[in-house]
């Protein structure tokens, strides 16, 4: 399977980012959170109780952590689905499960998602693929990097600020915070689901970025997972106010469940702008994003938004499957998924993103 070709001064392109672009640089998959989330070591993991009590309870999961095999935990979007589910007609499961502990543990498997996140990748490697990626488009067309996430890490947010030198990219929403209004911008990111280094005031709307003193972006919604519900004096020790009205902000982020809210004022717009990204685009590259069909709404943007690429402007690079690297497209369970999507001309790389990279833009 020959390599897809390097960018051109004539290409347009937006970039998709999956789990897989993570996972490339040692972060997890959805599939990985909730094991990952109790033989870590993660950080505060008094916030971890109720998700735990839920699965050990609700889901036979066995007691002692140390017990616990990967295949003895539900999928994370399954928990989240029947939760959200069960909180949305007010109903319990069971006796000890009313909507008020239900609510805990959902709170606590969001805690799960950015305990794992950050957890796994508190050690990232020198080199940056991101970084490497943005910079080898900018050289290669003359115009800053473009990309759509489906990520909460701040792996392509750092990439993209380090790759316009310190500048930061636009993020498609009205971010109130000082030091990145006045900034310049270079490039766009735009994140689809939320992102760790955004919190929002749910009264007035207020949107904030955690900016370090390096200009570096940081996990700002650390401060917010620690929800009354969860643990008042954790709260306490780490409160966090909105600058405008005084709201205790929340995090944004969209979890993997199949009741998502997108009625966020900030998302909708990070939305809209991504469909507008897509409609500008000549080449359309996806990394590491396996296009489930449960994902029809991300599937409903694409549909609308890149429907007048042809199948050979496509990318989709994708790790190979066990004991199967570069299997042909139509032997390849995403490929499939793409073929049925954008037809069969699609430029289908199953090399992983680092071997995509070197092969392409070493």
């Amino acid at each position: 399977m020959p390599p897809s070709a390097p960018f051109t001064p004539e290409d347009r392109p937006v970039i998709v980012l999956g789990a897989g672009a993570t996972k490339a640089c040692g972060g997890p998959l959805t599939g990985e959170i909730l094991p990952r989330a109790f033989g870590l070591g993660v950080q505060h993991a008094e916030l971890l109780e109720p998700i735990d009590r839920l699965l050990i309870e609700k889901f036979n999961v066995p007691e002692n952590a140390a017990d616990r095999r990967e295949s003895d935990y539900p999928p994370l979007p399954l928990v989240l689905s029947l939760l959200d589910m069960a909180i949305d007609r007010r109903h319990a499961l069971g006796p000890q499960w009313d909507s008020a502990r239900l609510r805990e543990a959902r709170a606590s498997a969001e805690y799960a998602v950015f305990g794992v996140i950050e957890r796994m990748l508190e050690h990232p490697d020198s080199f940056s693929p991101h970084t490497h990626l943005f910079r080898r488009i900018t050289q290669a067309t003359g115009a800053p990097a473009r990309a759509i996430s489906l990520n909460y890490d701040l792996l392509a947010d750092n990439a993209m600020i380090e790759a316009g030198d310190g500048r930061y990219p636009e993020y498609g929403c009205d971010i109130a915070t000082g030091a990145y209004k006045e900034s310049e911008r270079h490039g766009e990111l735009l994140k689809l689901h939320g992102s760790l280094n955004l919190i929002y005031c749910p009264t007035c709307h207020r949107l904030d970025m955690g900016i370090g003193r390096s200009g570096y972006t940081y996990k700002i919604a650390r401060n917010t997972f620690d929800a009354p519900a969860l643990d008042e004096s954790f709260e306490r020790r780490r409160e966090t106010k909105c600058r405008d009205c005084g709201t205790p902000p929340r995090p944004v982020m969209i979890t993997p469940t199949t009741m998502k809210d997108y009625r966020n004022p900030h998302i909708s717009r990070v939305w809209y702008q991504a469909q507008r990204a897509l409609r500008d685009c000549n080449r359309l590259v996806f990394i590491g994003y396996s296009l489930p069909w449960d994902d029809t709404d991300v599937i409903y943007l694409l549909k609308r938004g890149a429907g007048h690429l042809p199948p050979e402007r496509i990318t989709i690079v994708e790790h190979g499957e066990p004991h199967a690297p570069g299997k042909p497209r139509d032997e390849h369970e995403v490929g499939r998924r793409y073929q049925a999507i954008f037809g069969r001309g699609v430029d289908f790389q199953p090399i992983g993103f680092l071997g995509w990279l070197h092969a392409n833009m070493p």
